[in-house]
């Protein structure tokens, strides 16, 4: 019922594309889906707001994919070659040897884009441990401590 008001409201499913990279707060048009146009006139274009939803391991920062990637204690001291999905394509991450927790990786380029720039994929290494450790594994660990000639916390034992 238009109640006086000369305007119906109507409610329909409809699917949208939503064109790849883009960016929180963009506006995507989809044509002849608004109001009816005035005495007859075309019908309106709907403009959707991109609200884009957040997770424990991406996050858009204007152009740039910030990412926290967990690697295992073995990828960060040896180096590894990570798949790493984003946008629907799959890419390699290569953790280079002795990488340590909290440590950037920045991929140029490879992000979301406008007209005249390409943003990055800045990785954010968390060395996490497995949940779940064998009898076997904890014996290993045990002899890389017994072994490890290294001291950590030397700066910080030192701290004023």
């Amino acid at each position: 019922m238009c109640k006086g008001s000369g305007q119906i409201s109507i409610q329909k499913k409809i699917n949208v594309k939503i064109p790849k990279g883009v960016s929180q707060g963009s506006k995507v048009r989809v044509k002849n889906e608004g109001n009816k146009g005035i005495n007859g006139g075309k019908d309106g274009d709907l403009y959707l707001i991109v609200s884009l939803e957040k997770n424990q391991y991406y996050e858009i920062d204007g152009l740039n994919i910030l990412c926290n990637l967990p690697i295992t204690p073995t990828e960060a001291v040896l180096g590894a070659e990570i798949p790493l999905k984003i946008m629907d394509e799959t890419i390699t991450v290569k953790i280079p040897e002795m990488t340590s927790s909290g440590q950037k990786l920045r991929l140029a380029g490879l992000a979301l884009s406008n007209k005249s720039k390409k943003g990055d994929i800045i990785i954010n290494v968390v060395i996490k441990l497995p949940e779940n450790l064998s009898k076997k594994e904890k014996e290993l660990y045990n002899q890389l401590n017994q072994l490890s000639q290294g001291n950590v916390r030397k700066d910080f034992d030192n701290a004023k």
